[in-house]
């Protein structure tokens, strides 16, 4: 808990809706969202493959291996390292992507409720975790309307005030 408030890390594949649902509480309610997991170490990132910040975050899909590669060696002795440091500027993660990570999250007490957004997009091979690792799942099918009302249900059900 942060502030009395569950402290959510958005979970699912890239593309699902994830950094969308987070955006929607920072807009909706007082929880603050700086940006997910991939701003964390984007400045890293881009030091590392020599390209701006703007270019390797334009790139990130293309590169999404070698940013899985890099997190991976990044939080190496420190599973829950990217989620900690995402978490100074945020009271909410986004695109957590390792089990080990997901995991060391909850057992450090860093995430109270992981969310899973669920909507039909391909598997990514950079999330090593699935549904089942999460506590709730967030279905995104039928549009933004549909799943902004999800959302506000969600808030309201943790008793976060929406405004």
């Amino acid at each position: 808990m942060k502030d009395g408030v569950p402290v959510l890390a958005f979970c699912g594949y890239g593309r699902a809706g994830k950094d969308t649902a987070a955006e929607w509480f920072r807009d909706h309610t007082p929880l603050k969202f700086a940006g997910g997991c991939s701003w964390t170490v984007l400045p890293h990132i881009a030091k590392d493959l020599g390209l701006s910040v703007e270019e390797a975050f334009r790139r990130r899909h293309e590169d999404r291996r070698y940013w899985y590669n890099w997190c991976n060696e990044y939080r190496r002795d420190d599973p829950a390292r990217i989620i900690r440091e995402s978490l100074v500027h945020s009271d909410m993660v986004c695109g957590v992507r390792d089990v080990i990570e997901l995991i060391a999250g909850k057992a450090e007490g860093l995430i109270d409720l992981a969310v899973w957004i669920d909507r039909p997009v391909p598997l990514d091979p950079t999330v090593t975790y699935s549904v089942e690792d999460c506590d709730i799942i967030v279905r995104n099918y039928e549009g933004l309307d549909a799943f902004f009302k999800r959302l506000e249900r969600l808030a309201k059900a943790l008793r976060i005030p929406v405004n």
